[in-house]
């Protein structure tokens, strides 16, 4: 598929059939052409991963990075009823019975997506929804410019601003039991 015609509405029965060197996300069956990350983008993604995936190291839950599709839908649901097929920049799973060799279809424990200039309105509104609609428990916002992190935490079927982490500060998952991160490991 040619990137500049993306059909008006997808589903996940659409998204497997694009095969090209161009990465797509569908929010509420409208699909949108993702943008390359930038190289400061890429570096905070790392270092991040890697503080997670060393502090879960021996747990039940494992940090997966993009380009990893996660499906917000019942794991049974049939291909053109999946609306929602997004790529967080990191993505942290403990119950692992919705991992398939295609991603994963379910509701992950936290998704942690970092804000760029491109991705502002994607990760702080339509994403932000999505999780929120489907019960992602925890998501963390992270805002290179200012060097924060929110952490948005589901209370009641919203999300509500938990906490925000600057450089000094420890930001610590309320979802995750240990999983702290030092702030000035990753800014």
């Amino acid at each position: 598929m040619e990137s500049n015609r993306l059909p008006a509405r997808a589903t996940y029965a659409d998204y497997i059939t694009w095969n090209d060197d161009f990465r797509y996300e569908i929010v509420d069956f409208v699909p949108y052409l993702v943008a390359a990350p930038s190289v400061e983008h890429q570096r905070i993604v790392g270092r991040l991963f890697r503080k997670i995936a060393d502090r879960l190291d021996g747990s039940p839950c494992e940090p997966f990075v993009s380009p990893f599709d996660v499906r917000l839908a019942d794991r049974h649901a049939p291909h053109h009823q999946v609306g929602h097929v997004l790529q967080p920049d990191i993505t942290v799973i403990c119950d692992h019975s919705g991992l398939d060799d295609k991603g994963y279809s379910g509701v992950p424990a936290l998704i942690i997506e970092v804000v760029s200039p491109s991705s502002a309105k994607m990760d702080r509104w339509l994403k932000y929804n999505a999780y929120q609609q489907h019960g992602v428990p925890e998501y963390w916002i992270v805002i290179p410019a200012e060097q924060l992190i929110e952490v948005h935490v589901l209370e009641h079927g919203t999300y509500r601003r938990q906490a925000v982490y600057g450089i000094d500060e420890t930001a610590v998952s309320r979802q995750i039991p240990g999983l702290a991160i030092p702030m000035s490991s990753i800014f």
